[in-house]
């Protein structure tokens, strides 16, 4: 089932940290025993977490410099008798 909009990064967040407890309990990937389509996912999971935070970053960034004054510019620079 896939996530609704709404709250896919609350699930998928929750089951990401679900598997971040199961990495803390281990020593070494080998500890972890998967199986092999688990341990091809949990590679997965690596490479999408690494886009995840190329992406997150790109986004904040873009938020960061949109060109608009920010909420402390616009009433610093809010002229009363415009």
């Amino acid at each position: 089932m896939a996530n609704m909009s709404y709250c896919r990064f609350e699930n998928t967040s929750n089951d990401l940290q679900d598997c971040v407890y199961a990495m803390d309990d281990a020593y070494t990937l080998t500890d972890m025993d998967l199986s092999k389509t688990e341990m091809r996912s949990m590679q997965r999971m690596r490479e999408l977490c690494q886009e995840f935070l190329d992406h997150y970053e790109r986004l904040d960034q873009a938020d960061e410099f949109d060109g608009q004054p920010d909420e402390m510019q616009e009433w610093h620079d809010f002229d009363p008798d415009c």
